[in-house]
């Protein structure tokens, strides 16, 4: 049972150091080229998230490129929001453009 354990550990680490944070290359070009498409809801929906109350307010859709992820654990805004993506379409898909930004 503990070298299950101490296993399953070892595979958490390095998950967490690897796919956590790895950073995926797609290489020169424009790779999405649309902006996102977003669009009033005609009728709302609502959902329970702990105890908040979500209110469905658009549909939108989009073809990105993540730039940046950050993952939150602690505070409030993490029940809602555990991950923050930061995205990148048209020129900013591209990593010819990426490559030349610090």
């Amino acid at each position: 049972m503990k070298k299950l354990l101490l296993a399953g550990l070892l595979i958490a680490v390095v998950w967490y150091l690897y796919a956590e944070n790895r950073t995926v290359t797609l290489g020169p070009g424009v790779k999405a080229p649309d902006a996102p498409v977003q669009r009033r809801v005609e009728r709302q929906r609502f959902f329970q998230k702990g105890d908040y109350t979500v209110t469905t307010l658009a549909d939108f859709r989009v073809r990105a490129k993540v730039l940046s992820k950050e993952n939150y654990h602690l505070g409030r805004q993490s029940e809602l929001s555990p991950v923050d993506l930061a995205l990148g379409w048209g020129r900013m898909s591209d990593e010819a453009v990426l490559d030349d930004i610090d």
